[in-house]
């Protein structure tokens, strides 16, 4: 009688190990794909980007429908860290695209992961902005980018939580405050380059 209780035990955790094997996979498959989407955003192929968005949200579909069959899973972090990199990918392309940040709703995915991504989209809108100033492109979309930056730190640094229930918030907000301040320096530079030509005018 034991001898099959632990025979019937056995083939359901091999079964909750085929399923994680299978997530793993999947994993992968998120990551790779929601950083291939950041680089589009980026390179301003924001129609490809689109294109494998529609990718990516099927793949993540699939994955948390595995994973909730299985609590031991869903809950482990297996899938926080891929879900962190879909969440930065899509909440970038809404930004820039929509001008908004979807909510973890919209998203389908955990607060946890949310708010960790949260933080990474801050360093990838510092990208955009240098890349906007070393082409000189509308000084609108930098400010935009930059009141973006202010917003998710003033939010995310409001949050008094145990480093337990978020692992790593509390790091990566000081970091995040630091790439503020760079920026905002930045943007000062960049604005002296203007004055000279200001004071020309005002000359003739």
């Amino acid at each position: 009688m034991l001898r099959e209780i632990v025979e019937r035990i056995e083939q359901e955790l091999k079964q909750i190990e085929d399923v994680r094997d299978r997530i793993i996979r999947e994993s992968r498959d998120i990551i790779r794909t929601s950083r291939e989407i950041v680089h589009l955003i980026h390179r301003g192929e924001i129609e490809t980007a689109r294109e494998r968005i529609e990718v990516l949200n099927n793949i993540v579909k699939r994955v948390l429908e595995k994973a909730r069959q299985y609590p031991q899973l869903y809950y482990s972090g297996l899938i926080c860290g891929p879900l962190i990199e879909y969440v930065e990918a899509v909440a970038l392309y809404k930004l820039i695209t929509e001008n908004r940040i979807p909510g973890p709703e919209e998203l389908g995915v955990e607060n946890v992961p949310y708010l960790l991504a949260l933080g990474d989209i801050v360093g990838e809108l510092r990208r955009l902005i240098i890349e906007s100033l070393r082409k000189g492109a509308d000084i609108r979309d930098v400010e935009r980018y930059f009141r973006y930056m202010e917003e998710i730190y003033e939010a995310l640094s409001l949050i008094v939580v145990p480093d337990a229930l978020v692992p790593g918030l509390r790091g990566k907000v000081d970091f995040i405050r630091k790439m503020v301040e760079v920026t905002r320096a930045d943007l000062y530079l960049a604005s002296l380059r203007f004055i000279p030509r200001v004071e020309e005018s005002e000359e003739k």
